[in-house]
């Protein structure tokens, strides 16, 4: 079973993340910050990451690139989530490593596990 870490503040988008990827077979764990985030790296050992951009204590891109850079996270994916639909940001996101960029507006909780598998190939 694949560990999904999701880092998202709004828990209402979280909630739906959780519930829609442990329905399908995934075990997931909920952050709402990066200061909880790497912590929760090195305890919970994910295989696929879901980090927002706007985070309350820092930018997901600025901790992609910590995540992407730290030899000890290297085998980890990062899909960036976020509302943001900029090509700048976006082509930021995977100039760092990314390995994903998903929208939320437009992505369905069902699409998200579909996407999620496709990742993890």
């Amino acid at each position: 079973m694949a560990k999904i870490l999701i880092v998202e503040d709004n828990t209402d988008i979280s909630n739906i993340y959780k519930s829609e990827l442990e329905f399908n077979g995934f075990e997931t764990l909920v952050v709402g910050s990066i200061v909880e985030m790497f912590p929760s790296i090195d305890e919970f050992s994910p295989d696929l990451i879901l980090l927002d951009i706007m985070l309350p204590d820092g930018s997901g891109i600025d901790a992609l690139k910590r995540i992407k850079t730290d030899e000890k996270y290297k085998g980890i994916k990062v899909v960036l989530i976020s509302n943001i639909d900029a090509p700048a940001i976006i082509n930021e996101a995977f100039a760092n490593g990314a390995d994903g960029y998903l929208i939320k507006a437009i992505i369905l909780p069902s699409q998200l596990t579909d996407e999620v598998r496709n990742f993890l190939k």
